[in-house]
């Protein structure tokens, strides 16, 4: 397996700079997060499309006097949560059947191929990792109906051991915990 090497700042790749590149992103953290407006984002006419707008001073106070409560804000998420496992669902289910009817009707049902979300997810990380062989672990949530799954990615490709069905993710537990 080829050893890694970090390719950011001043490093490149095949040089030993694992101090340099620390220090400097040390460096990068102590900073303090700002958004970076000095970059337009293409086909957005101005900066309130790039940019959700706060919440009102209202509707702060209610969502902070909420969440305060415990049992309330347990209760809240948990049904949002069930509310919006069931649209999901229905939605995925929903925009694949058009999909599907829709690459039919124009005959490109044979001449393309769909891929399952979190496949690709572990395709783009094997094959641009630098590995030869790998396990893959994609965990975003939800995608193609799963939450997320384990894979093996070497020479044959990236191949599926395990699926996470849907809502069963990690990242869905710490959102709605």
């Amino acid at each position: 397996m080829p050893r890694f090497k970090p390719e950011y700042g001043n490093c490149s790749a095949g040089s030993d700079c694992t101090a340099a590149c620390l220090a400097q992103l040390r460096a990068a953290k102590a900073k303090p997060y700002a958004t970076d407006r000095s970059r337009r984002i293409p086909g957005l006419d101005s900066e309130q499309d790039e940019f959700i707008r706060p919440k009102t001073w209202y509707k702060r106070v209610v969502f902070e006097t909420l969440a305060a409560l415990p049992q309330f804000d347990w209760l809240n998420h948990r049904h949002i949560l069930h509310r919006w496992v069931r649209e999901s669902e229905a939605e995925h289910r929903h925009w694949t059947d058009e999909l599907l009817a829709g690459l039919t009707q124009y005959g490109l049902d044979k001449k393309l191929r769909r891929f399952h979300h979190h496949e690709t997810h572990a395709a783009n990380a094997f094959f641009s990792s630098g590995y030869d062989q790998a396990l893959v672990v994609p965990l975003d949530g939800y995608g193609s109906g799963c939450a997320g799954g384990v894979y093996v990615g070497d020479a044959q490709g990236v191949r599926v051991l395990h699926r996470f069905p849907f809502p069963n993710s990690l990242a869905l537990q710490r959102v709605f915990r």
